[in-house]
């Protein structure tokens, strides 16, 4: 059987995104501290190695060419010093620079000082760039806009992002390009019908001029997406995860996958260029969004700015190898047509003993068992606004944990009705909560091509519906 992150490595291999904006170096100077200066109340350090990375947009293009893409950068450039280290760089990851150089540009330096593995300070060298190069960087961006699949937008307000990017972003969409965009906070306006922005929670409270709290950031994040008429806003949260909504304006939340930070500098980077690519092939925004919180928990676990490999984003033990959007399972699906296909779908808001039991059983009556789960939108659909207690995430963690369990295939819309008739399983099976195989849903689409649909006796009289009404 084909894995599903050798799939997707595949698949990544034939994207072609550009980013553009402003292109920074970050300077490390690393040493070690044990006095203080006798000048001043401050560390003496005794420094005994240096590091150049890329930043800012050189960052995001080093993300994405790190996952198999192909990628090409658009900044203003000098001619100086730092400028040469950054083309080095961008060199050694295959990118290609389609930069516009200038004697106008000096190249934004960023030097992170660490001490016995702590940054103690922060040196920075910037000038802001002025001028009608912005525009034509951007222009040229247009004429190729064709040979790619998307763009990202890094716009740190070095001076690279203009006004013109509202030419850009109409472009795009006429071409039905995708725009991911990591804002600058005093230049909403440009960034209006982007397919999705990505601002920090500062930044994000920045755009809308309110401090943001749990009880009032989904409508503030639902006004600032019909203001810019956004397909998606993705606000980054740091160690509390990503709160997001979809393009039904449904407000969702996914909690950090990090057990441990040493460093998120550059995790917005990660998590932007993740969510991009996986758009890109089609994916759904959850799905998206999962994987970038994997490689930005990976990012965040290293020293400085840092990317994420194809290696760790699809790593072996995550549980997202058996989530998969139909799309994708179709193409797997022609591997095993002599296999005998369980099918069955459920809700498992709240994941009990009488969810295990017949699972499990289902697993038993052939070779590969799959599960249908509703999204948080289908669950609302079916339950009510109050539902789901548990996110889409959460859910689908529960159930991909699970060894018997082969994949997990999350659903919009009321029903599985249609992923049902493109799967086309052997067995359906339900539990023993229905009565009549007539009223499950597929079964005259199953028996008509000779499958069977099948309940399975409940071994516990227990239900999530029981669980949430009952009374201590």
């Amino acid at each position: 059987m084909i894995k599903y992150k050798a799939m997707m490595k595949i698949e990544l291999n034939k994207l072609k995104i550009a980013v553009i904006g402003d292109v920074m170096l970050d300077e490390y100077i690393f040493g070690k501290s044990d006095r203080i200066s006798p000048e001043n109340p401050i560390p003496v350090v005794n420094y005994n190695s240096k590091d150049f990375r890329a930043g800012g947009a050189a960052n995001v293009a080093v993300n994405l060419a790190n996952l198999g893409i192909k990628t090409d950068l658009y900044s203003l450039m000098s001619d100086d010093e730092g400028n040469a280290i950054i083309l080095d760089i961008i060199k050694k990851h295959k990118i290609k620079n389609l930069s516009i150089k200038s004697k106008k540009i000096s190249t934004t330096v960023k030097v992170r000082i660490y001490s016995n593995d702590y940054q103690i300070a922060r040196l920075d060298k910037e000038k802001i760039y002025s001028g009608n190069l912005s525009d034509s960087i951007t222009s040229k961006l247009i004429k190729n806009i064709d040979k790619y699949d998307a763009i990202i937008v890094s716009d740190y307000g070095k001076g690279v992002i203009s006004k013109s990017l509202i030419k850009l972003i109409s472009k795009a969409s006429k071409k039905k390009v995708i725009v991911g965009i990591d804002p600058y906070s005093k230049s909403k306006k440009i960034y209006k019908n982007s397919t999705f922005i990505t601002p920090n929670l500062k930044e994000f409270e920045i755009l809308v001029g309110k401090k943001v709290n749990s009880k009032n950031i989904k409508q503030l994040s639902l006004t600032l997406k019909k203001e810019l008429k956004l397909k998606y806003l993705i606000i980054t949260a740091g160690s509390s995860g990503i709160h997001y909504i979809d393009s039904n304006n449904i407000y969702r939340h996914s909690e950090a996958h990090a057990k441990s930070v040493y460093d998120v500098i550059g995790a917005g980077d990660t998590v932007l260029s993740i969510i991009t690519a996986f758009l890109g092939l089609k994916s759904s925004i959850s799905n998206a969004v999962r994987y970038s919180l994997i490689g930005g928990s990976v990012v965040v676990q290293k020293k400085g700015t840092s990317y994420v490999s194809k290696e760790e984003l699809f790593s072996s033990d995550s549980d997202t190898n058996k989530i998969f959007i139909l799309k994708k399972f179709l193409l797997e699906r022609k591997l095993f047509n002599e296999k005998k296909i369980i099918f069955t779908n459920g809700c498992f808001d709240i994941f009990h003993a009488g969810h295990m039991d017949y699972l499990s059983q289902a697993s038993k009556l052939g070779d590969i068992l799959i599960i249908g789960i509703n999204d948080d939108h289908s669950v609302k659909l079916n339950k009510g606004e109050k539902r789901p207690i548990n996110n889409l995430d959460k859910r689908t963690s529960i159930l991909c944990n699970l060894s018997f369990v082969d994949y997990v295939i999350p659903f919009s819309e009321k029903t599985p009705l249609n992923l049902i008739k493109k799967i086309k399983p052997n067995i359906i099976v339900k539990g023993g909560d229905y009565k009549n195989k007539r009223n499950i849903v597929g079964h005259d689409v199953v028996t008509k091509y000779g499958g069977e649909v099948l309940i399975i006796k409940k071994k516990y009289n227990i239900s999530s519906t029981k669980i949430l009404n009952k009374k201590n």
